[in-house]
Order: structure tokens, then sequence, then C-alpha cells
């Protein structure tokens, strides 16, 4: 007799979540938010052909010149002088490299 009961229960409760289902059928609202969005997104992509003015296979050839500086480059003449910790590289040796450097010489003397 007990087992009869038992499914008796299980059935009445599934009966009852049920009915709660079918009397708060929109318990979390951004999901039914989300739902008619997709809706609407899906119903548009069948009308949206129909509203819109041009055709599918219709091309736009219409080449705009926008004359606009995206970006700007400046020259550098200056040296900076970095040296390794420990290292001398004084004002003299800074001489010597300007002028090996204004006179294109290389490390071979060339």
């Amino acid at each position: 007799m007990s087992m009869m009961f038992r499914n008796s229960d299980q059935k009445l409760e599934k009966e009852l979540a049920a009915d709660d289902y079918r009397a708060h059928p929109v318990r979390n609202r951004l999901a039914v938010l989300g739902l008619v969005i997709l809706a609407i997104m899906f119903l548009f992509s069948f009308v949206g052909g129909m509203i819109s003015p041009y055709r599918e296979d219709e091309q736009f050839y219409t080449y705009t010149y926008m004359e606009k500086e995206y970006v700007g480059v400046t020259r550098n003449e200056d040296f900076r002088y970095v040296s390794a910790e420990g290292a001398d590289f004084g004002s003299a040796a800074q001489a010597q490299f300007l002028m090996a450097q204004m006179m294109c010489i290389t490390e071979d003397g060339v």
C-alpha cells in the first residue's frame, strides 16, 4: 500500500509543479526579454528583406576620398646616449662618435 501512496504523491507533486509553472511562466524577466529580442531578430531576418529599399544582389560602387591625417612623423636628429652600469661613455667618446657618424665611418674604418 505504501508504494501506491508514494507514486500518487510523486504524481501529485508533478501536477502541482506543472500548475505552478503555468500560473507563473515569467519567473526570470531577463530570460523572457532575451527570448523576445531573439524572436524579433528572427522575424526581422525574413521581413527585413521586404522592407529594405535595396535588393540583395545590389552592389554599391561609391569611392569617397577623405583627406585626414592619421599619423604624424617627425625626424629626430638628436642622439640619446645610454651606457651600461660601470661603463664610461664620456664627452670625448661622444664627440668621437659624432665625428665618425657625420663622416659616415663604420666600425671597419671605411
